[in-house]
C-alpha cells in the first residue's frame, strides 16, 4: 500500500476543484477509507474511497494526491477481491494521472489477487511506457538545476525582488506543479502560489524575510530532499522536491 514546504506565501488552504463542505467531506472520508483499509475492512474500504471521489468533478485533472488516493483505493478493491473494480482505478490512474511508479506497483503485495489476471500485464506495461517518458536525469544534471531553482528562491524572499523574479522562479514548476503541506492542510496550484507570490510581494512582505539555509541535501531519482533552517532560528526543516524531466511538479512539507 503506498502510505500516505511551508512556502512563505501560502496563507489560505485549497484543494483542486474542491472547496468549503465538499473539501472538508473529501479529507474525512479520505482518512475514514484509510482507516477501514487498515482495519482489514477491503471492501468497505473501496466503497468508501469511490463515494468520496463522487465529490469530484468528472473531468478532474489527477493531481499527485488525487491519483495517490485512487492507487490505495485500488489496494482496497483488489484485496476486497473486486478486480474490476481495482482495475478501473488502476487504468484511471495510469492514463490519466500518468502514473509512473511501475515497480512501487509491480512489488505491491496488495495486487496479489490481479497478477493471474491479464489487465495486470496491460497496465504495469502502460504505467513502464509512463516511466520512460520521464526517466531520471544524472544527480549532477539534477544537482545543478536545483542549485539554480535555490538562487531564484532566495531571489524572491529578499528586499527589491520584482516581478520578473517571480516569474523566473515559477519556470522552474511545471504547469500541473502542486505544493503540499500535511500538517497545515494545504494543497496548492501553481496558479493560486503565483498569484499569492505576486500579492505579498506588492503589498513588501518580502523585504525582511530571513534567509534560508540548506543543512544537508539528498538527490535521488527525480527527487531532492533538503534539510533546511531559518537564519536566527534553532528549529529545521525537512522538503521534498520530485521532478518531471528538468522542471519541479510536486514538493512536500515534513515538518
Amino acid at each position: 500500500m503506498k502510505k500516505l514546504l511551508l512556502l512563505q506565501f501560502i496563507t489560505f488552504f485549497a484543494v483542486h476543484s474542491i472547496s468549503g463542505q465538499s473539501e472538508n467531506s473529501y479529507t474525512a472520508g479520505i482518512k475514514e477509507a484509510w482507516d477501514l483499509y487498515k482495519k482489514q475492512e477491503y471492501k468497505q474500504s473501496g466503497i468508501k474511497y469511490n463515494e468520496v471521489f463522487s465529490l469530484l468533478d468528472k473531468d478532474i485533472t489527477l493531481t499527485e494526491n488525487l491519483t495517490m488516493h485512487r492507487y490505495n483505493a485500488a489496494c482496497s478493491w483488489a484485496l476486497a477481491r473486486n478486480k474490476d473494480a481495482a482495475f478501473k482505478l488502476l487504468y484511471e490512474i495510469a492514463e490519466k494521472g500518468n502514473y509512473s511508479q511501475y515497480q512501487q506497483m509491480e512489488n505491491d503485495t496488495d495486487f496479489q489477487s490481479l497478477y493471474s489476471d491479464p489487465r495486470w500485464q496491460e497496465v504495469i506495461q502502460i504505467v513502464k511506457n509512463n516511466y520512460d517518458a520521464v526517466k531520471p536525469l544524472s544527480k549532477e544534471v539534477l544537482a545543478k538545476i536545483f542549485e539554480a531553482y535555490q538562487k531564484a528562491y532566495d531571489n524572491v524572499f529578499r528586499a527589491g525582488s520584482d516581478v520578473k523574479d517571480v516569474t523566473t522562479l515559477f519556470n522552474f514548476y511545471t504547469d500541473d506543479f502542486e505544493y503540499n503541506h500535511p500538517g497545515y492542510g494545504g494543497i496548492y496550484s501553481r496558479e493560486l502560489l503565483y498569484n499569492n507570490t505576486l500579492k505579498f510581494l506588492k503589498k513588501g512582505d518580502y523585504n525582511d524575510t530571513p534567509k534560508r539555509i540548506t543543512l544537508k541535501k539528498i538527490i535521488g531519482k527525480n527527487a531532492v530532499v533538503v534539510e533546511q533552517q531559518y537564519e536566527g532560528e534553532t528549529k529545521t526543516t525537512m522538503t521534498l522536491f520530485r521532478f518531471k524531466k528538468d522542471k519541479i511538479h510536486y514538493i512536500e512539507e515534513y515538518w
